[in-house]
């Protein structure tokens, strides 16, 4: 590992260890208020991986919803199922569909390689065989597909997106680290023009790498000529650890991606 690996890698472990402590002297990794809709644990059958899904409460199978892709980060910190929880309010709120499928490469190691490797390459299969699978057997949107991630879920968030430009309408990137290196100039420009929609946000008292690589992941979207909308999470507390679970919260996500869909049906 090179100096600058190292170093990445103990900026890690500061970021992670005070939040794993926070949250488990609060007893709870969850940030939302439980939803009244249905939630499901299923099996996606080609890839075998587990995913945690919601239908939204008066979900009518004759309406069409949007969609969201919500990908965990680092365990214990966060897992599949606290990611629907976490969604749950927020998708009765502006009526979303959301999936969140157990993911292998979150964990530190990714954030440091300029490369996409055998097992993120695996998620990438099982998100996208979720999406198709969430596509089919519930009446999502298409033309409304989301995806969200927190932390170090970032890189293979705006991987996903990035690969696949035309299944995506939009990402919120909630305190994420972000690796231009493994995303395509060529695509971002595409989807830049399509109209795809870019939210980067992060909290007031976040820790100094998430704000930096927030801060690239701007600069970024704006070069390839995303209109980009960033929000700073307000805060009065610094304990550690803190900062960055308040940045992380989905609820401004789902504000951006239902005022998105409503500038879209204005056109």
């Amino acid at each position: 590992m090179s100096v600058r690996e190292t170093i990445k890698a103990t900026a890690v472990l500061k970021l992670v260890v005070p939040a794993v402590l926070v949250l488990s002297a609060a007893g709870c990794a969850v940030n939302e208020e439980p939803g009244n809709g249905t939630q499901l644990t299923l099996t996606e059958p080609q890839t075998k991986r587990q995913y945690y899904l919601y239908k939204p409460a008066g979900y009518d199978p004759n309406k069409r919803y949007p969609l969201v892709m919500a990908l965990h980060c680092i365990k214990p910190f966060d897992n599949a199922q606290r990611q629907i929880k976490e969604w749950e309010s927020t998708a009765d709120k502006y009526g979303f569909i959301v999936a969140a499928p157990v993911l292998a490469t979150a964990n530190p190691v990714p954030l440091w390689f300029n490369h996409v490797d055998s097992t993120m390459k695996r998620d990438q299969q099982v998100v996208m065989n979720v999406l198709d699978e969430v596509l089919r057997d519930t009446s999502a949107d298409p033309n409304w597909v989301f995806i969200s991630s927190l932390s170090s879920g970032g890189p293979l968030m705006y991987y996903v997106a990035n690969k696949y430009p035309n299944r995506f309408a939009g990402l919120a990137a909630r305190g994420c680290w972000f690796n231009e290196n493994i995303l395509s100039e060529e695509n971002a420009r595409k989807m830049a023009k399509n109209n795809f929609r870019v939210m980067i946000q992060y909290a007031e008292y976040d820790d100094i790498n998430i704000k930096i690589d927030s801060w690239k992941s701007i600069r970024w979207h704006k070069k390839m000529g995303f209109n980009v909308k960033s929000v700073v999470i307000g805060q009065t507390l610094r304990l550690p650890g803190l900062g960055h679970m308040e940045g992380t919260v989905p609820d401004k996500a789902g504000e951006f991606f239902s005022r998105c869909i409503e500038a879209g049906k204005s056109k």
